[in-house]
């Protein structure tokens, strides 16, 4: 029994390796690999919460763009919660917060994206509620719960997998178009 245990721990974090390495592809890299509008800009601090977001999108972009947000970070907290077992409401905002702040001081540090308060905010949620989840779902099915732990983070990671993989052939394709015509993107 207790080599499940210890079997089931070695998963759990080799899963938060593999999804926090998506993750940052994600935000910071925006799962490009090769991509021209992949550039160092200036630095931009977005500290009034929707402000960029309401301007730039429609309601349809805005809605997906808090989704993703939100869906992004639920894993999180959903292994946060498989992994802590004397985890908490307030530890999961914390970790949430930080996790995100973390990303977006990157991004400003970089001069990469913009950091915006909206981003720590729909983050933050995200991993409220990948804890809430699987404190009332997955905590109450003992011997199903890390397989569907497990399962569910695979899931989001493959999602975020298969747009990187999109993106990527796109940006290649783009980045490709640009030489044939002789321009040659730094």
């Amino acid at each position: 029994m207790e080599w499940i245990k210890k079997k089931s721990y070695i998963l759990t974090i080799l899963t938060l390796v593999v999804y926090m390495i998506l993750l940052s592809w994600a935000i910071i890299f925006k799962c490009n690999a090769i991509d021209s509008d992949l550039r160092f800009g200036p630095r931009i601090l977005v500290l009034i919460p929707f402000k960029m977001i309401i301007k730039q999108f429609s309601i349809n972009e805005l809605l997906i763009e808090v989704l993703l947000n939100i869906i992004a970070f639920m894993p999180l907290g959903i292994i946060y919660s498989h992994l802590d077992n004397k985890s908490n409401l307030l530890k999961a905002i914390i970790l949430g917060a930080f996790v995100s702040l973390m990303y977006e001081a990157t991004q400003y540090i970089i001069a990469l994206g913009t950091s915006d308060i909206t981003d720590i905010i729909m983050n933050t949620t995200g991993s409220l509620l990948g804890y809430i989840i699987y404190r009332n779902t997955f905590a109450k099915m003992k011997e199903k719960t890390n397989n569907i732990v497990m399962i569910t983070c695979i899931i989001v990671g493959s999602i975020v997998s298969v747009y990187g993989i999109i993106n990527t052939i796109n940006s290649f394709e783009q980045y490709m178009e640009y030489i044939n015509n002789g321009i040659y993107p730094m």
